[in-house]
């Protein structure tokens, strides 16, 4: 074996190989993404419809150009005199870009719509894709423009590190984010006290409201704590007569919410379902309505419509506006059942019981509140790197906001407004990435063009400085421990130092994410072991209260039964919360600063 073999031999079983998929660009993946962001935009519910029958792809370039002449000759035919322009594909353009054609096939119907020509509708979107070129780059207008990937985080991220007041974690979908929030609500017991309740709001469609109210509006009082696991509240015209057991939180007159002491004290999911409920009954009302399923769609479009208690309690008892309120309520849950997309859905570290829906996920936000605010943001290890998502959630966003704007006239939508609502530009996509500060002017002024295949930014859409904003925290600047081996260090933008940089041709890629986590999901075991505690104790107290009635029990065993049953409930329980970091204290409530 001469010099060279040998060395090429300790090189190849020695060096650490290149990651090849880095430096990898594919045409066909922006489609996929884009077609799974168009999937997602469906809808079918009794006022309108929006299928996608199919979807073509043209590569050729004639064809392209003669889809495209045809289009906007159309487009000019149709406008007036004084806005006709002339047709750019009808003469050779020395500034062209490399593009590739999706056609889209929309089935649209309205069954509510006045006029039957009005109903159904079948109609082609165009949109012109631009194509890799030279293995990383796009080619657009004549100007060649590098492609940067982007990091971002996987799921989820906090305000753990920022002076922020309010508790809080964001979901982060294509459409856009869904924050969940950690309030406190004081409530009356029956003794007078006032007991401090966890609630978990919600901030999603630029609205506030009680998390768990779209759980309840959607399957209704009883199926809601099913679904949550916690069917052990209940309202009724009068407190429980076991007070050592129960609380009984007053609302109103003829109005308790009852739950079994030791649950509440050791689950703050339950204590937001009671302060949800609390929020959500009118005082006044039949409190016979809140296990009616219709009830909690009015009250989710009440908080929607900014409706008082007193309008609430007038649409409640003479039916006055029940229609619109109700007619809003399934307007938000059809829309808050859509924005969860197919992309975020394969994506994100969790087993199909826990993300089948965005019912699923929110539940898992708010159980695993506690565990999601303990992430570092700052760890690089479990965000993901992206550059065809981003290619389509540009073209998303655009559709998603017309959709949700037309979904707000109810009956009166039309198939002409759902057309233009969806229908863009053929050319939308292709402007919007030359808006973008994730796509850039290739200014290499050598030909180490593969290391600018590994550029990245924490910059641009769902990231740090959305919109062009400067607000990026300082700390997000530095380095972290996680950078090593998987960001080069000695690298970083002039203008932008710590939010560009350079991805290591060495690192290991995990399906777009930086290592092989999983997403913290251990809350149904934890609550298991909380409620066969519970029932373990109950157990007890129940043989206790049995042996009491029928005498065969002293006043000496009765203490040291009822030692036993504290001592599970203030001492076993804790223990089930351990290296939580900022889990809920059990048993006795400690005043937590906000």
């Amino acid at each position: 074996m001469n010099q060279k073999e040998l060395l090429a031999k300790v090189s190849r079983e020695k060096r650490i190989p290149m990651n090849e998929t880095l430096f990898a660009r594919s045409d066909d993946d922006i489609v996929e993404e884009l077609k799974k962001v168009i999937l997602s935009c469906q809808r079918d519910n009794k006022y309108f419809k929006i299928q996608v029958v199919g979807f073509t792809v043209v590569d050729s370039f004639n064809e392209i150009q003669n889809i495209l002449y045809k289009y906007y000759e159309n487009a000019s035919r149709n406008k007036s005199k004084f806005k006709k322009k002339d047709n750019q594909y009808a003469y050779i353009n020395l500034n062209e870009s490399d593009i590739r054609l999706l056609l889209v096939d929309y089935h649209i119907e309205t069954p509510m719509a006045v006029l039957e020509e009005e109903r159904v509708d079948d109609f082609r979107v165009i949109i012109a894709i631009p194509r890799i070129v030279d293995k990383y780059y796009f080619r657009i207008n004549g100007i060649t423009r590098s492609t940067l990937y982007q990091i971002v985080d996987g799921s989820t991220y906090n305000n753990a590190n920022s002076n922020a007041k309010i508790p809080n974690i964001t979901f982060k979908i294509v459409f856009m984010a869904a924050r969940v929030f950690r309030y406190y609500l004081d409530v009356a017991q029956v003794d007078g006290t006032s007991y401090r309740l966890t609630h978990y709001m919600s901030n999603i469609f630029s609205k506030t409201t009680s998390a768990l109210k779209y759980i309840f509006a959607k399957f209704g009082f009883q199926g809601a704590l099913e679904f949550m696991g916690i069917p052990y509240i209940w309202v009724q015209n009068e407190p429980h007569k076991d007070t050592e057991q129960y609380y009984s939180f007053y609302r109103c007159d003829g109005c308790w919410i009852i739950s079994p002491k030791y649950l509440v004290d050791n689950e703050p999911v339950i204590q937001s379902a009671i302060a949800c409920i609390y929020q959500s009954i009118v005082p006044g009302m039949n409190i016979d309505l809140i296990y009616d399923n219709q009830f909690w769609v009015r009250s989710l479009g009440g908080d929607f419509n900014n409706t008082s208690y007193e309008n609430m309690l007038n649409i409640l008892e003479n039916k006055d506006g029940i229609h619109d309120t109700l007619e809003k309520g399934y307007s938000i849950l059809d829309s808050f059942e859509n924005i969860y997309d197919l992309s975020t859905k394969e994506s994100i570290r969790l087993p199909e019981s826990d993300k089948a829906t965005m019912y699923h996920v929110l539940r898992w936000l708010v159980r695993e509140f506690n565990r999601l605010r303990q992430k570092d943001n700052l760890d690089v290890s479990i965000k993901k790197i992206r550059f065809s998502e981003y290619i389509a959630s540009l073209y998303a966003m655009k559709v998603a906001k017309g959709i949700y704007r037309v979904a707000d006239h109810n009956s009166k939508i039309t198939t002409m407004s759902i057309k233009r609502a969806i229908r863009t530009d053929p050319m939308y996509l292709v402007n919007a990435i030359t808006k973008s500060n994730l796509v850039n002017y290739r200014n290499m002024v050598s030909d180490m063009d593969s290391m600018l295949a590994l550029k990245f930014t924490y910059k641009g859409i769902a990231g740090l400085g959305e919109n062009d904003s400067n607000s990026i925290p300082e700390i997000c600047r530095h380095t972290h421990p996680s950078h090593l081996g998987r960001l080069d260090l000695d690298n970083s933008s002039d203008t932008n130092p710590g939010i560009t940089g350079t991805i290591s041709p060495f690192t290991s890629i995990y399906d777009g994410y930086f290592s092989d986590y999983q997403e913290p999901n251990s809350w149904e075991e934890r609550f298991l072991q909380t409620l066969d505690i519970y029932k373990r104790a109950s157990g007890n107290v129940e043989t206790t209260l049995l042996k009491k009635e029928l005498g065969v029990l002293d006043e000496e065993s009765e203490v040291v039964s009822k030692e036993v049953v504290a001592t599970m409930q203030q001492l076993i329980c804790p223990y089930l919360y351990a290296n939580e970091g900022e889990m809920f204290e059990p048993i006795i409530f400690q005043e937590v600063e906000i």
